[in-house]
C-alpha cells in the first residue's frame, strides 16, 4: 500500500521555502572601500547585503566576535571590495552550488574566513540587471576534508538553494520579495 501526502506536503516538496530577512548596513563598509577607488561610486556593482532573520544572532555574533572583530571587519571589505569591483576573488567569496530550480537558474555561494575557525557563511547569491543582491543564511564551520562533513555542508548549499528571501519595508510593512 502506498503512502499518500497532502496538497500542503506537495507543494512544500515543490516550492521554495520562503524566509524572512532583513538589510545588512553596509555604510561603514563603504565607507573604508570608497577612498580606494577614488571615492566614484559609479565604479561600483550596486550590492544590497542581507541576513536570515533566523540565523541572524549567529551571525552578527561571529562578526562581533571580540577577540577578532577587526580581522573580521578586514576580511568583510575585502569580500565585498572584491564584489562590487567585479574581481572575484575564490579565496575570499565563491559560488559553489549552482542549479536551475522551477525554471530560476540559483546560485548559493561562501564568504570565506579562513583565519577565523574556517568559518564559512552560507549565502543566497540573487543577481539581477545592474545589481547583486546577497542574503547570509548560516555560518558553518569547516573543519577539514572528511567525507561526513563535506556531505553535510554540501547539504547545506543545496538546501539554500531552494530559498526564496523576503523583507518588509520599514514603514508601510510591504512585502518585497528579492530576485
Amino acid at each position: 500500500m502506498s503512502k499518500s501526502l497532502d496538497v500542503k506536503g506537495v507543494k512544500q516538496l515543490l516550492n521554495f521555502v520562503e524566509k524572512e530577512c532583513r538589510e545588512y548596513d553596509t555604510t561603514e563598509l563603504y565607507r573604508s572601500i570608497l577612498p580606494m577607488h577614488g571615492n566614484d561610486l559609479s565604479k561600483f556593482i550596486k550590492l544590497r547585503l542581507f541576513i536570515q532573520i533566523d540565523n541572524q544572532k549567529e551571525i552578527l555574533k561571529f562578526f562581533s566576535h571580540k577577540r577578532n572583530k577587526s580581522a573580521i571587519k578586514k576580511r568583510l571589505i575585502m569580500i565585498i571590495n572584491s564584489i562590487i569591483t567585479n574581481k572575484r576573488n575564490n579565496d575570499l567569496y565563491e559560488i559553489e552550488h549552482k542549479d536551475i530550480f522551477l525554471g530560476v537558474k540559483s546560485y548559493v555561494g561562501a564568504m570565506k574566513f579562513h583565519s577565523q575557525d574556517n568559518v564559512r557563511i552560507i549565502c543566497r547569491d540573487y543577481n539581477p540587471l545592474n545589481e547583486i543582491n546577497i542574503v547570509m543564511i548560516e555560518a558553518f564551520k569547516k573543519q577539514g576534508n572528511t567525507n561526513v562533513e563535506d556531505s553535510s555542508y554540501n547539504n547545506r548549499l543545496k538546501s539554500a538553494i531552494k530559498l526564496k528571501h523576503y523583507y518588509k519595508e520599514k514603514d508601510t510593512e510591504k512585502i518585497i520579495y528579492i530576485s
